[in-house]
């Protein structure tokens, strides 16, 4: 099966256990709040480094230190994509 770059093979993950209890794990270790804002509202769990990019890197994409808690504004601007003068790449 050959995957191209804007194809996301993660989504099963997501829906795994294995994510919910990550997810779980990480939200505990945050307090169940935003790590930017401090809300406790439409958490979520936001993968600093990407998921796509887990084969050029050398630590656990998936690993605590790789996680972080975000509001779902913060996760959605956490995702949203720069260029080197803080213009947004469509």
């Amino acid at each position: 099966m050959t995957v191209h770059y804007n194809e996301t093979p993660d989504t099963t993950f997501y829906a795994s256990d294995e994510w919910r209890d990550i997810s779980t794990e990480i939200m505990e270790r945050d307090g169940f709040r935003c790590r930017l804002c401090s809300s406790t509202e439409n958490l979520t769990v936001h993968h600093i480094v990407p998921r796509m990019y887990k084969h050029l890197v050398n630590f656990d994409i998936d690993g605590e230190m790789n996680l972080v808690t975000l509001c779902w504004e913060h996760h959605h601007m956490a995702d949203r994509k720069v260029d080197k003068w803080g213009m947004l790449i469509e």
